[in-house]
């Protein structure tokens, strides 16, 4: 427990620094954490479904995803950034036409879906850290994000752990349950409002709770998609790199549904 506290509050920290130290550490950061979890992905696809994905070209694919993201969102290119991203979809998918094995198909449909699960939500990330402001860093509202995604994350667990009575989805979660789940969602929920009062410059409190809310609901689901994953290919931990937490993508998980959600909310919003 020490040593999983202890790996959590580093995380945490690397998380908050890269935000608040600007955008050129917020780019180089997020961009290795994109790099890890589409290792990681891509590990778990060859190792426990014997799919020989291409991890180099799937890592250049999502780190050219991730910084056309960066560039876009922050006014310094137009959307003709995306044109290699999308070359890149569309040579692997005239490749797997030629490739002689017969699980050719698996292994593209593994490979965009690592692209599109995971590349593009952390892409879509910089839509967070320049957003309202347009060309202008502002890290209000993706430091406001993660730590929704925290507080929902803890309370839930710890509300399961007290008051859980009732399965969320068992077969995928065995441990989570609907009294952790609106304890999670009543507290961030809270935590939203209580932004909206400091930050009201950003975002008006009735709006600072339902981008927490979105946020906390879409964390939810990409946690238990990530479960599913799991379960499927059998094993626990999509990694070791943080004792007693797993991998990059065990931690970042909830943030690949919320961070589409979120965006979407804000652009609605606006």
């Amino acid at each position: 427990m020490w040593l999983r506290a202890l790996t959590g509050s580093l995380y945490v920290a690397l998380i908050v620094a890269a935000i608040l130290l600007g955008p050129f550490t917020y780019g180089i950061i997020f961009a290795l954490l994109t790099a890890l979890c589409l290792h990681e992905y891509c590990t778990l696809c060859r190792r426990q479904a014997s799919l020989p994905v291409n991890e180099p070209l799937s890592l250049l694919g999502g780190l050219w995803l991730f910084i056309a993201g960066w560039l876009y969102c922050s006014g310094t290119t137009g959307a003709g950034i995306y044109a290699p991203w999308l070359l890149f979809l569309l040579l692997t998918a005239v490749t797997a036409l030629f490739s002689p094995r017969k699980d050719s198909l698996q292994t593209l449909a593994c490979t965009v879906t690592g692209q599109l699960y995971i590349a593009l939500p952390m892409s879509l990330l910089s839509g967070l850290a320049f957003h309202p402001a347009g060309e202008r860093y502002s890290w209000q509202l993706l430091l406001g994000f993660f730590i929704f995604l925290w507080i929902s994350d803890t309370f839930a667990y710890l509300s399961g752990m007290l008051l859980g009575r009732h399965k969320l989805i068992e077969r995928i979660s065995p441990k989570k349950t609907w009294e952790g789940l609106i304890g999670g969602l009543v507290f961030t929920l809270i935590s939203g409002i209580v932004m909206g009062c400091l930050l009201p410059e950003v975002l008006s409190p009735a709006a600072w709770a339902g981008f927490a809310l979105t946020t906390a609901v879409a964390g939810v689901l990409g946690d238990l998609f990530e479960s599913l994953f799991k379960r499927t290919l059998e094993v626990k931990d999509s990694g070791s790199i943080l004792p007693g937490h797993g991998g990059i993508l065990d931690r970042l998980d909830s943030c690949l549904f919320a961070a589409p959600a979120g965006l979407i909310y804000l652009l609605l919003l606006s």
